[in-house]
């Protein structure tokens, strides 16, 4: 790796902003990911359990991971 890049990397990860940044990427992936496969999950069930259609019970789970997207990207700001 070229010398310029390591001091790049060393230099975005020992900046305040920058790290916060990154983490709070983190912490919005993570979010994301867990809401959606419980979401998801849960739509599942909620089909088998009330006889309806897993693709209603899906569009509607789908509506929800959205809203939560963009509660959660207000909530957390800019990350990257």
């Amino acid at each position: 790796m070229d010398e310029n890049k390591v001091i790049e990397v060393f230099d975005y990860y020992n900046n305040k902003e920058g790290h916060e940044k990154h983490l709070k990427g983190y912490m919005y992936d993570s979010l994301v990911y867990r809401y959606q496969l419980a979401r998801f999950t849960q739509a599942d069930l909620e089909a088998q359990n009330d006889c309806t259609s897993i693709k209603e019970e899906r569009k509607y789970a789908q509506r929800d991971i959205m809203r939560f997207i963009q509660i959660l990207d207000e909530a957390i700001g800019e990350h990257d």
